[in-house]
């Protein structure tokens, strides 16, 4: 059995809303052994020979980090999902957008640095590791849409929305993002 064993403490410094990065790597490209975890929090992360992320741009103020944990039936459920805008819809971003929902069948890992400098790992926990050996509760492509608009001034823009469906809250990574 659980208990609650700390409060918390109310942090009075800077703490902004947003996103600065997003990479995103394949679930298959994670080596066996995966993120390394250290005093809760996970501190390097081991790839496939010569695998890497791939960083994402996006438009300023178009992504988002969403965790939300429920309980229900029992049961812990937390839905993770990022969210980002990439303007400018092409033969290139479309072939990007076609991959992520090729690869969505077996899954990818997103780290998530947000504008506090702090790294989310989504797509990958210890109660269900993403590597050669499990399948895990990796991350998919929830939705992939690109709208031209309507008026001239109108964004011409993709927003993709991927998730995972797990039962713990993301945990933070402080290594380096292997690209």
């Amino acid at each position: 059995m659980t208990l609650i064993t700390a409060g918390f403490t109310k942090v009075c410094s800077a703490n902004a809303g947003g996103v600065k990065n997003i990479w995103i790597g394949n679930r298959s490209d994670i080596a066996a052994t995966g993120f390394t975890l250290t005093s809760g929090e996970y501190s390097a992360v081991t790839m496939e020979a010569a695998k890497v992320f791939f960083k994402f741009e996006f438009d300023e103020d178009t992504a988002e980090f969403r965790p939300a944990g429920a309980f229900e039936n029992n049961t812990i459920l937390v839905n993770s999902e990022v969210e980002l805008g990439m303007s400018g819809l092409s033969t290139l971003m479309m072939a990007r957008m076609q991959e992520i929902l090729e690869v969505s069948a077996c899954g990818m890992v997103v780290i998530v640095e947000d504008s506090n400098s702090v790294k989310w790992v989504v797509g990958y926990s210890e109660n269900f590791p993403t590597n050669s050996t499990t399948q895990g509760r990796p991350c998919k492509a929830r939705t992939i849409e690109g709208v031209t608009g309507k008026a001239l001034g109108d964004s011409n823009i993709a927003t993709l929305i991927l998730g995972s469906n797990n039962n713990s809250m993301p945990l933070v990574f402080t290594g380096t993002v292997p690209v």
